[in-house]
């Protein structure tokens, strides 16, 4: 499936005071007076909230036009008013023609009710790019997905098990567009409600009652209010959700959310894992054989943000795209705190090309919108000589939100105040009737607990039962440089096949790296840590052949660096999700190789309350948060991140499948 396009449809909008008018559509946002009423009379009351989300831990609203997000601040704020502290609302909104936060904060000034959600909002708006973005507000008790992208294609990328609560139509009006107001979108929408979930419009228009009644949802109308006659309320029936694809990924039951949960690992997967798990209410300890925050394979001084892009809008590059965004705005919001999760004080990144052919993929990439152009640009050499504050011989791309990030202070800032009990080697697990029991190396029980989640990296197939996971292992050595006279003046770190860092304010190493070495045996053979001159001389080899203007920087080896173990994946992609019980799947899915109908399938069946986030290889810094989100929907059968098809892209039974499908 796929939802990039080059650009969006600019609404090209018309300002009457503050009431935005789309000159595309000749339609209005909304009415100037009295448009909070009326949301609450339409939308709100329309689907019986506040009294329909009083009993409900998750309550999830799906909206067909997104508009300037009054709909949405008004239900956040009236939400929050009247919802348990410990209750969270799930609100999927669909547009395809996006504002920019300038004009949804403009479009929103008059409405002092809605308090500072507003400015929470457009701090966290994402930029105009396709697909999924999540944001995380109000601490984790508001998650909205904002989907963007014509909304039948956004539909069919739902997964089965998104399902909601409640609806809002709220299109441009049915004359101006119709696309909106069709019995196929309406009979799509009817696969994702929960039975009895309500509807609610502004328009009680013949065709759309026609198309209502087409789909099969009972509505009726209702008085409107100020200039609108009438509106309507329905009811969706109990229809048959959207089937399952690929049945052997279809998620485990859901897991009650005061479940306690123990974390393995508290390297980047870990702490991601405790964000977005403490982002959700939930019960979380963290357990690490080291002695605190990113001391394992996350645990370089500095770290490189750098989205792994590809020009055939494949699952990979829409995933690493996606992550990417999340993570810059997860940054954005823990800069925010306080944390200097940044060692710099500027953002940026400069890319080069590898050789010729990936020049002309890298020009590719920013002619394609692989990344809206307010984060990604192709420069030719003069400018990008300029950006990094040294001579560059060569056209590069520069990724204006990259940058470089330290590691132990951005694990530190995501794991918070969650319990984390370092220097507690994890040996085994053991099952029992309510769960796991977890043993230390002395082999005493630290913990009994429902539910466990592994993030620990290579380390994570010891305590998986079966043959684990097709990690490979992979050995990364960094190199530390004094700077000289000419690299202190570089301003931004530079990827080449490697990367060297800044020299912060001029007084810190240079960091040049890092190898990409197989490590067949993994932790067995305990050699790694030991630096190696040979992967030296390899960075000091790539930096001077790449940056020649380096050059001289690169004559003597260095004394010092460090070196780390990776788990990487061949695809190139996370391992996320609930971990599958492999007799199972080797027993029931035995002939997917002769291509029989999904629907001949079972669902999946999984190890019960263990799950994983690995296989984060050199980009886990920009890839753990989402997946962990990921995780988190999987755990709670809350609306995923992500499409469909990028669940399935990082489920952990995926190599179980492909080799099934190959036999």
């Amino acid at each position: 499936m796929s939802y990039r396009q080059s650009q969006f449809i600019d609404p090209l909008l018309r300002w009457q005071d503050h009431v935005p008018q789309s000159t595309t559509f000749s339609d209005k946002y909304f009415v100037s007076e009295n448009t909070l009423a009326e949301s609450r009379h339409v939308f709100l009351n329309g689907i019986g909230a506040p009294g329909v989300w009083q009993n409900k831990a998750d309550f999830t609203i799906f909206e067909a036009g997104f508009g300037t997000g009054v709909n949405f601040l008004n239900t956040w704020v009236n939400w929050k008013q009247s919802a348990s502290p410990s209750f969270r609302l799930h609100y999927l909104a669909v547009e395809a023609f996006p504002l920019t936060a300038d004009d949804i904060l403009k479009a929103t000034r008059p409405f002092d009710e809605l308090g500072n959600s507003r400015q929470q909002l457009a701090e966290n708006l994402p930029p105009l790019h396709p697909g999924y973005h999540r944001l995380v507000l109000d601490r984790g008790r508001v998650r909205l997905t904002l989907l963007y992208g014509d909304i039948l294609d956004m539909l069919e990328t739902l997964s089965p098990e998104t399902q909601f609560d409640g609806c809002y139509l709220d299109g441009f009006a049915q004359t101006r567009n119709p696309e909106m107001w069709t019995a196929e979108l309406f009979k799509l929408l009817s696969r994702h409600a929960k039975p009895g979930a309500g509807l609610a419009t502004y328009s009680s228009a013949t065709k759309i009652c026609d198309a209502l009644n087409d789909a099969g949802i009972i509505f009726n109308t209702r008085p409107g209010l100020m200039r609108r006659r009438d509106c309507l309320q329905g009811t969706f029936p109990e229809t048959a959700a959207k089937p399952s694809t690929a049945p052997w990924f279809s998620p485990p039951p859901p897991q009650p959310r005061d479940t306690a949960i123990a974390i393995i690992g508290a390297g980047i997967g870990g702490a991601a894992m405790a964000y977005a798990l403490r982002q959700s209410g939930a019960d979380v300890t963290i357990f690490d054989q080291q002695n605190g925050p990113a001391a394992g394979a996350s645990g370089n001084p500095v770290g490189i943000l750098h989205p792994r892009l590809t020009t055939d809008n494949s699952a990979p590059g829409q995933f690493h795209a996606g992550a990417y965004l999340h993570t810059l705005n997860t940054l954005d919001a823990l800069t925010a705190q306080g944390f200097k999760v940044r060692p710099g004080d500027e953002k940026g990144l400069l890319a080069l090309p590898l050789h010729d052919r990936d020049a002309r993929r890298q020009r590719k990439l920013a002619d394609t919108f692989a990344l809206p152009g307010s984060h990604m640009e192709f420069v030719l050499k003069q400018h990008a000589s300029k950006l990094a504050g040294i001579d560059i011989n060569a056209d590069a791309l520069w990724f204006k939100g990259a940058g470089c990030i330290d590691p132990k202070i951005f694990c530190t800032a995501l794991i918070g105040d969650t319990p984390l009990r370092a220097n507690c080697f994890i040996e085994h697990l053991q099952k029992t009737d309510d769960g796991w029991a977890l043993f230390d190396g002395q082999g005493t029980c630290v913990m009994e607990t429902p539910l466990v989640i592994l993030a620990n990296g290579l380390d994570c197939n010891r305590l998986l039962p079966g043959d684990g996971f097709p990690v490979n292992p992979k050995r990364g050595q960094i190199s530390y440089l004094e700077p000289d006279t000419v690299s202190k003046n570089l301003l931004a770190p530079v990827t080449f096949g490697g990367y060297i860092t800044p020299a912060f304010n001029g007084n810190t190493p240079h960091i040049i790296g890092a190898t990409f070495e197989d490590w067949p045996d993994g932790l067995a053979n305990d050699s790694w840590p030991a630096l190696q001159q040979s992967s030296h001389q390899c960075n000091l080899d790539l930096l001077a052949e790449k940056i020649p203007a380096l050059a001289p920087l690169c004559q003597d080896l260095p004394n010092d660096g460090r070196a780390s173990l990776r788990a990487t994946t061949a695809d190139r992609l996370v391992i996320a999700g609930a971990v599958p019980d492999e007799d199972f799947y080797q027993h029931h899915y035995t002939d997917l190789h002769h291509g029989k109908a999904a629907s001949d399938y079972p669902p999946g069946r999984y190890q019960p309350g263990l799950y994983c986030l690995t296989g984060l290889g050199s980009r886990g810094f920009q890839t753990a948060l989402l997946a962990a989100e990921a995780v988190v929907a999987t755990l709670f059968a809350t609306p995923a991140p992500v499409a469909e098809h990028l669940m399935h892209a990082i489920h952990p039974a995926r190599f179980i499948a492909r080799d099934l499908k190959k036999q």
